[in-house]
């Protein structure tokens, strides 16, 4: 934030020198492609699964669901879960391709990543 700088002549304003200068191509970006999700489940079940799944890894993969259902990117659920934007692609991948059956109760997401 700007900030007054007086002296004896006239009243000038100066920007503190901790501002560094965005380039411009840093400042113009396009939309995050967003990830859809085919509807095996619906948001709300999707959302009480991961409300109700015990193993943390499980859940943090209904979570990632859930966020994309609802309408969030994979770069904003990455920011905020600690996940890769990468990684919440290859889980909603998965779900896509194997459905409600890609849970870890079924042999694992790791299990079935490379084959979807």
């Amino acid at each position: 934030m700007p900030f007054a700088v007086y002296s004896s002549d006239a009243l000038s304003i100066a920007a503190p020198t901790s501002y560094a200068v965005v380039p411009k191509s840093c400042t113009k970006r396009g939309m995050s492609r967003s990830i859809h999700l085919k509807p095996h489940l619906s948001t709300d079940e999707l959302g009480i699964r991961y409300r109700r799944t015990q193993d943390p890894v499980e859940r943090s993969h209904w979570q990632f669901l859930w966020l994309l259902a609802r309408g969030f990117t994979a770069k904003v659920i990455a920011s905020i879960t600690g996940y890769s934007a990468y990684w919440i692609g290859q889980i909603a991948r998965c779900y896509n391709a194997r459905g409600q059956t890609a849970s870890k109760t079924s042999g694992g997401w790791h299990a079935h990543i490379d084959s979807c």
